[in-house]
C-alpha cells in the first residue's frame, strides 16, 4: 500500500489504480473528510 501512496502522492491529478480505488477512497474520507467532501462536491 505504501507503494500505491508513493506513486499517487506524484501525481499532479488523482488517478487511482483500480485495484485498490475502493480502499483508497475510504482511507481518504475517514482521514481527511473535509478533503473527501470538496472532492464528492466537484466530482
Amino acid at each position: 500500500m505504501a507503494t500505491v501512496f508513493t506513486w499517487l502522492s506524484r501525481l499532479n491529478n488523482a488517478r487511482y489504480p483500480d485495484a485498490y480505488r475502493t480502499q483508497i477512497e475510504e482511507i481518504i474520507r475517514l482521514w481527511r473528510p473535509d478533503v473527501w467532501a470538496r472532492a464528492s462536491a466537484t466530482a
